[in-house]
Parts: C-alpha cells; structure tokens; sequence
C-alpha cells in the first residue's frame, strides 16, 4: 500500500440505514478508508456485509448517508444533481455481474451509450472513443454485433468497454465475473489488472471471492458493515519483498 499517494477516494466516518428509526439497522457503520490514484483493490466480504452499499455511495448512486465521502477532490453530497450526474458519467465507469447491455442495440450502439449523457461531443469523436474502448477489449472485429449473438465473456467485455468510453479515472466492479465459468472470469480479471497496470485507472473491485480478491494488490475486507482488515494481498507481498 502506497499511503504517500493523494488519495482519489476518502470516505471519513460513513454510516448508512435504510430504517433510520432502528438504531440496529446500520448497513454501513463509520467506515474510514482512502484508496490511492492507481491502486488495484479489492472489497471482500460476505452477502449483507455492506460492500455493494460502499460501492453505490463511492460511485455517487447514493447520497443518503452520514459522514464523508470525497472522490476525485469533490464532496460528492455538495454536487447538485446535474453535478454529480456529470461527474460520475465522466469520471467513474461502473461494471456489474449482470452485463445490462439493451439486446436491441449493437456493440458498437452500447458502447456509445454513455455520449448520450454529453451532446457536445461530435459523431467523429464518439465513434473514436468507441473504437479506442473496443480495442482495449480486443472487440473491434464484434462492433456490429448483436450481445445476443456474443459469449457471456464478450458481453462481460463490451460492458466494460462502454465503462472505458469516457477514460475514466476510476473503475467500479461489482461481482463483475459472478455471471462467468472460471476460465472467461480469469480472462476479464486479467484484463482489469491490464487496465490498472497501463492506463492507471484506479480499480475498485467488490466480491466475495477469495481467489477473485487476491487478484487486486490490496484487499479491504468488510463485515457487519465495518472495515475489520486492510492488507496487501499475498502476490503483493511476496512481489515487495
């Protein structure tokens, strides 16, 4: 872990309830944690332990909460909703377990989708940034496609790609190969730590796996809503000795 690096995420004494007249009702409960520009991470814990709901509040999906939570610099509950709208299409990119691709459109159509949050960009531009993203998956050849006529990994892959059309600074993953046999979920894996490792995005991955965590360089485990551990995983360790 890098403590000397800004960090790009610092939540300070988070605490969220969807039943705010049950004090026992707390989802999340004074959550402290900073995550570097660049860094790789993985958020572990069991069904229930808050990890989805940390990672809804990070990507500013959720603003109903107590505490502190900075990303990029700004207070994301001091945006108005246009603000945070705009911040979080520009500069966080968000992959689930479920693909959520509209089967209607092509490849090249979902990837695109994000350019319909900013009129300002130019035909010419979009369709740069959409050749750029499918490249980086290795999708050029399907951008025509339909995800109906794509392999679960290939649609796992165009989600991604439409998560990268705007080069985001941040990556947020949620279960994002819970829908995968294992030799497709390596494949994705390995291309996020390919993503972390050459174009510097700072990688948030949520699961409950603990083969898929030790695949980030630093792992935060969660339970009951609390941080109970913070450590490198063990290839870092073994890589920093």
């Amino acid at each position: 872990m890098n403590r000397a690096r800004e960090p790009i995420i610092a939540l300070s004494g988070v605490r969220k309830t969807y039943e705010p007249e049950r004090e026992d009702s707390y989802v999340l409960r004074g959550v402290d944690l900073e995550i570097g520009a660049s860094e790789s991470v993985s958020l572990m814990g069991a069904s229930g332990s808050g990890k989805s709901t940390l990672l809804n509040l990070i990507g500013g999906l959720d603003r109903d909460y107590e505490g502190e939570a900075r990303v990029l610099g700004r207070d994301l509950r001091r945006l108005d909703d246009r603000e945070l709208s705009r911040f979080r299409n520009l500069s966080i990119g968000f992959v689930f377990q479920s693909f959520h691709l509209l089967p209607h459109l092509t490849v090249r159509q979902n990837v695109s989708l994000p350019a319909s949050f900013n009129r300002r960009r130019s035909a010419a531009s979009v369709a740069g940034l959409v050749g750029d993203a499918l490249e980086r998956v290795k999708l050029t050849h399907k951008a025509d496609s339909l995800p109906t006529r794509l392999s679960g990994g290939e649609r796992q892959r165009v989600a991604i790609a439409r998560a990268l059309f705007n080069q985001p600074s941040i990556l947020l993953c949620d279960e994002p190969t819970g829908s995968l046999d294992q030799r497709t979920g390596a494949m994705i894996l390995d291309l996020f730590g390919e993503l972390n490792a050459t174009a510097g995005i700072t990688l948030l991955l949520v699961t409950h796996d603990p083969g898929v965590a030790a695949e980030a360089a630093r792992i935060i485990k969660l339970e009951d809503g609390r941080v109970i551990a913070d450590s490198l995983s063990l290839d870092q360790k073994e890589n920093s000795r």
